[in-house]
């Protein structure tokens, strides 16, 4: 059965994995960014001391009873405002109406503004750092400026090595986040990160921003092209080093061809994202949406942290996500793809295929079953 099946019945919203924007404001101004430094195109916002009360009480009151809740603090800069997540994430912990249920905290950073104490506090309360950083220098430096245009490559190395050596020999996560923008490669990028010790990295090849100008059709097609062509070179040199039964611990590259490997090896059934079903985002006005993609558009508000969740606006969103699943219930893809967003152009409203999305997805998954083989021939 497949997931638009399932959703035939679909279960009140009941989100166990939170998207949290509290700070809508950046320190830097990367010429890429998908989000319009924080603000969404707006003026910058932070969300006040009832909107944080208020969200700690509908974490709780909208997940099950038994759910391990994940909390992602991101959208803007969080450590812009670093006393205020911390004041958050001290709410949360010490609600009463957290009971025994295990939280997962994390925070997504440009990594500019950590400092020694921030990073102890972050540790202490077990929040994992998800560090945006491109890879080399040079292709980091081209996009990820401060306002006055300073580069920022170095401090966020230094704050990424810092935070990694504090929590080494934890469960307290410390990842890379790089996208794949301008004349940068990711063969380059998986290098970098090969170098510095880092086995699996997420990655994203930059798309057009809807709040930056500037970047061409042709570009985007370029870099996509030269993304699957350095994509499958990757896989192609990891097949061949390594094996069946080890390529889980020695795997270096991108997380999208790890986890592709990873369904193939478990043949775990296809999902979608979850996007208004276990996902939930939430901005800093205190407004919900089905997932961190679709903050900034009004159009896509399932209701907010004082109302409620409107029954009937999230029941359109299901019945419009579940018109999209009845095309990946026949697609061959299904069971390796990890490409497809609800949110890929939710101006136009809930689709998957945004500028021929699907059929790069594809891609990465023809790529991948074609080098899983080669690991898989020598059993």
């Amino acid at each position: 059965m497949g997931d638009s099946e399932k959703q035939q019945n679909p279960r009140p919203w009941s989100p166990s994995h939170w998207h949290v924007a509290l700070v809508q404001d950046c320190n830097l101004r990367c010429a890429y960014c998908a989000t319009g430094f924080g603000t969404y195109g707006k003026s910058p916002r932070v969300a006040d001391r009832e909107v944080r009360e208020r969200l700690v009480e509908t974490i709780y009151e909208l997940a099950g009873p038994d759910d391990e809740i994940s909390i992602e603090l991101g959208g803007g800069e969080p450590f812009l405002r670093f006393d205020l997540m911390i004041d958050f994430v001290d709410c949360l912990r010490s609600s009463p109406k957290r009971m025994k249920r295990k939280l997962n905290l994390s925070a997504t950073t440009n990594g500019t503004l950590l400092d020694s104490k921030s990073m102890l506090a972050c540790k202490e309360r077990r929040i994992g750092i998800g560090f945006s950083i491109d890879g080399p220098e040079s292709g980091h430096d081209a996009n990820r400026t401060t306002r006055d245009g300073r580069r920022t490559h170095a401090k966020a190395m230094a704050n990424w090595r810092q935070y990694r050596e504090m929590v080494k020999g934890t469960d307290v996560e410390c990842d890379i986040h790089s996208v794949i923008s301008g004349d940068s490669r990711l063969i380059d990028v998986a290098r970098f990160w090969r170098d510095e010790g880092i086995g699996v990295f997420q990655d994203a090849v930059q798309e057009p921003s809807r709040y930056v100008k500037g970047d061409s059709q042709d570009s985007w097609s370029l870099r996509r092209a030269q993304y699957l062509e350095d994509f499958r070179t990757i896989a192609i040199s990891e097949a061949e080093r390594l094996g069946p039964d080890n390529f889980k611990k020695e795997y270096r590259g991108p997380w999208s061809l790890f986890i592709m490997w990873d369904h193939l090896a478990k043949a775990i059934p296809y999902s979608f994202c979850g996007a208004g079903d276990c996902i939930a985002a939430v901005d800093a006005s205190g407004n919900l949406y089905p997932c961190e993609g679709f903050v900034g558009h009004e159009n896509h508000v399932l209701g907010d942290l004082w109302t409620g969740v409107d029954p009937e606006k999230h029941r359109q969103y299901r019945d419009r996500t579940l018109e999209v699943l009845k095309d990946c219930d026949s697609c061959w893809a299904r069971f390796v793809c990890v490409g497809g967003c609800f949110a890929g152009n939710p101006a136009k409203g809930v689709v998957l295929n945004m500028e021929k999305g699907c059929d790069f997805a594809k891609s990465l998954a023809e790529i991948a079953i074609e080098s899983f083989r080669l690991i898989s021939n020598k059993k």
